[in-house]
Formats: C-alpha cells, sequence, structure tokens
C-alpha cells in the first residue's frame, strides 16, 4: 500500500527520542566546543551505560557552560557574552559502538547561583538514549576544585556522599596514565564497602554469583581493568601498582576513607599491592585463586593477543578456568563468562598482562596487616593451590582454604561454598 505523498505525517515520540537523536542530530564540530589544540583547552571523556550496566553506543551527550572567566556565550548573559576564540559553550557528541563520547572544550569558572552566592565550576550534561522520553540531565564537576564544591548548592543538595561523588570527574594524572576505571557502587547505604576485583579477561559480571549475598551486607564497588567491559585502555604497559592506583582513585572519587577488598587471580594481586602498601585503606582482605608471583611467559601471551586478538586466548579459557565436570554441569555458566573475554579489547589485556608479567609480590606479603582469607581452587591449573600457600604463609594471621573439586574460577563453580566463606570472613573483619 502506498501513502499519498501530500499526507502529512507527523513525527512520533518513539522517533524523536533515543537512538533517533544520535543518527540526526551530530555535525562534524559537534564535540568541539573549542578547536581541539586551543591553549587551554581539556578533554572530556565518559562511558555512557543503561540499567543493566551495558554500554549504549547510540547514545547523544550534550553539554552546556560557562567560560572561564564564568559568562556564558549567550547574547542574553547581562555580563555580555563570552569571548574566548571559537568558543561557543555548547558541545554535543553521540556515542560511540563502546558506549563512549568525548567533547574538547575549556575548563568553566564559576558562576552566580540563583539564590545568591556562586555555583562551582562545572558542565551542565544531557543524555538522549533509546528508551527515554525525554534527557535525562547531570552535572560534571571537577575534583581539584574542593572548596568551591563544598559550597555549591546543587551537590549540597545531593545527601548521600556516595551519588554526589559521582558528580564530580576524575582527572587523569599525567600523559599515559589511566583514564577513570569504569565502576559501579550499589548497596544499602551507610553499609560497609567492599571492593571486588575481577580476573584477568572478565568483567565485574564474574562476581555475579556472590552479589546478592555480599550486597545485603556491604556496598559494592565493582570495577573494570583497562580495555574490560568497555573501560579504555591506554597503549602502554601497566604495573600491578597501576591498577591499584585506579582502584584508590576510586575510593578518593567515591569518599571510601577504608574498605574491605576481595579478589579474584589479577584482582588478588591488586589486593594485595593495596594491603600492603595502602594498609590504612584496607581493613579486611579476601584473596580467591592468586597469587604473589607468576613465572609464567605473560609477556608472550601479550604478544600474541596484540598480533591475533583474544580469540586464541579465549578457546583456551574454559579449560583454564572450569574442570570438565563443571562445564558438563553449566556450560551457559562457561559460555557466557567466555564470551566476555572475546569481547576484550586486546591492547588492555596484553597490558593486564605485562602487569603480572612484571610483578613479583612475595617480599611485600609481611607489610599485610588487614585480616586475609585466601581460597584456592584444588584443580586450578593457574595458580595451584600452593600459591596460596605461599601467600597465606606470608601474612601474619592469614588462613588458607582450598575448595575442592574447583579450577581456577572457584567463585563461579563452587558458589556457595565461597561466597559463605570470605562472607564469613568479611562481616567478621568489617
Amino acid at each position: 500500500m502506498r501513502l499519498p505523498t501530500s499526507l502529512p505525517l507527523a513525527l512520533t515520540p518513539s522517533q524523536t527520542v533515543g537512538p533517533f537523536l544520535a543518527i540526526g542530530l551530530p555535525w562534524p564540530d559537534g564535540p568541539f566546543v573549542v578547536p581541539e589544540g586551543t591553549p587551554g583547552a581539556i578533554t572530556i571523556s565518559g562511558l555512557v551505560r543503561d540499567g543493566a550496566g551495558k554500554p549504549v553506543p547510540d547514545a547523544l551527550v550534550e553539554t552546556w557552560q560557562a567560560a572561564p572567566d564564568g559568562s556564558f556565550a549567550h547574547p542574553d548573559d547581562p555580563r555580555g557574552p563570552a569571548d574566548p576564540a571559537g568558543f561557543r559553550g555548547f558541545g554535543r557528541c553521540p556515542t560511540d559502538t563502546s558506549g563512549r563520547y568525548r567533547i574538547v572544550t575549556l575548563r568553566p569558572g564559576a558562576v552566580p547561583a540563583p539564590g545568591g552566592g556562586a555555583e562551582a565550576p562545572h558542565l551542565d550534561v544531557s543524555v538522549f538514549a533509546r528508551g527515554l522520553l525525554d534527557r535525562v540531565v547531570t552535572r560534571i564537576y571537577f575534583p581539584d576544585e574542593e572548596a568551591a564544591n563544598g559550597t555549591d548548592p546543587v551537590l549540597a543538595a545531593v545527601l548521600a556522599d556516595d551519588r554526589r561523588a559521582t558528580l564530580i570527574a576524575v582527572a587523569e594524572p599525567g600523559p599515559g596514565a589511566f583514564r577513570r576505571l569504569t565502576a559501579s557502587l550499589e548497596g544499602p547505604p551507610g553499609a560497609p564497602v567492599l571492593v571486588l576485583g575481577n580476573s584477568i579477561g572478565t568483567t565485574r559480571a564474574v562476581w555475579d554469583p556472590q552479589a546478592a549475598a555480599l550486597r545485603a551486607h556491604f556496598r559494592l564497588l565493582r570495577f573494570e581493568y583497562p580495555g574490560h567491559g568497555g573501560c579504555p585502555a591506554p597503549p602502554r604497559p601497566y604495573s600491578i601498582g597501576d591498577l591499584a592506583g585506579g582502584v584508590l582513585a576510586l575510593l578518593d572519587a567515591h569518599r571510601v576513607e577504608a574498605a574491605l577488598y576481595c579478589g579474584i587471580s589479577l584482582g588478588g594481586m591488586v589486593g594485595i599491592w593495596l594491603a600492603a602498601h595502602a594498609p590504612e585503606r584496607i581493613t579486611g582482605l579476601g584473596l580467591c585463586c592468586t597469587s604473589a608471583y607468576l613465572d609464567l611467559a605473560w609477556t608472550q601471551r601479550a604478544v600474541l593477543v596484540r598480533s591475533r586478538g583474544m580469540a586464541p586466548v579465549a578457546d583456551q579459557a574454559a579449560g583454564r578456568w572450569f574442570t570438565p565436570a563443571f562445564q558438563r554441569r553449566d556450560w551457559p555458566a562457561v559460555a557466557a563468562i567466555v564470551d566476555a573475554m572475546r569481547g576484550v579489547d586486546p591492547e588492555g589485556y596484553a597490558g593486564c598482562c605485562e602487569a603480572i608479567g612484571g610483578m613479583d609480590q612475595r617480599a611485600s606479603l609481611g607489610s599485610v596487616t588487614a585480616p586475609t582469607l585466601v581460597i584456592a581452587g584444588a584443580e586450578d591449573p593457574a595458580t595451584p593451590p600452593w600459591h596460596g600457600g605461599v601467600i597465606a604463609r606470608g601474612i601474619s594471621g592469614s588462613r588458607l582454604r582450598v575448595i575442592r573439586g574447583a579450577s581456577h574460577l572457584a567463585n563461579v563453580s563452587a558458589a556457595g561454598e565461597v561466597t559463605a566463606a570470605l562472607l564469613g570472613h568479611l562481616l567478621a573483619a568489617g
């Protein structure tokens, strides 16, 4: 059936929201509030996720802000329009296939508050995405404006500290440093914070078998490594200290002075570093299927994924992470974790391989003072139980628990036993 060409057709809400905006409204210079290379220009970048935590590849992000002197690039500003060369105050950027956006701009100045006083330097942000009939609005504040942020009326209206922290950006410390690690904080307000570190090649979903039980008692701070779960991956070697520094930055951003920490494999290595080098920040430690030192060919693995992608290591992952019996018993769970590994950025994975390859924390174990539980899988080929024994002997007062019939991801294949062990330890430590 052919409609007559003269029939007027109105746009419906489903056409004017969501991905339609990301397709129809961007223009090439949209992300550049000032031309790239402008003296004093900064880059604001971030990741848009949906309610299930998945990146949104067709969202649209708009920003509006004052110039460095606090004036706006608008003729109605009674102080006169802002006049930095090329500054327009407005930015518009669609997210890319990984859900990320990037805005190049100048750092804004403070602006008058409606009720008197001043609002701290910030950007107003609007997000349009599928499933939304209207935009979502938020703000981006700056971490080194503590005095101004402390008196900002909008920040003051956000009563929960952990929610307020999400409005404050995290600065990159310098060239080549990590962007902000992607993270989420969930759980009962006022409960102790528990940080969960993942195994290399997995995302924060690897902790899903424990999440519900742990969330009943703790606020869970779950994060992604560079290149994992949509987190950016700077193209350079990493160290365990670099990854641990990203976790410390997350604690600072969420205003968490001290937390409990549990880590699997690489996550456990990060936990050892934190407990040894920042003992005042870690009140209890759970180390699952990990090691203080690995002499495997991790550098060669980094070379492999940089040249051939994730397929060669993902194809071998099921056999290294799970026993044949568990693969037969719950192949869908195994397949989901292996499929997620295939989506990891090879550069981020390679950087984490180099962090493991360059690690030797055996001499640091004696510096760990937090109450520690070490868990090992009896059939783990990657970090056999004797690796856990080395850690337990090196950390005074720690305990070793070996899970029979479990391989490297013991928290998945023996979820109930690992959950019960960790929960009992953390409740006693916290």
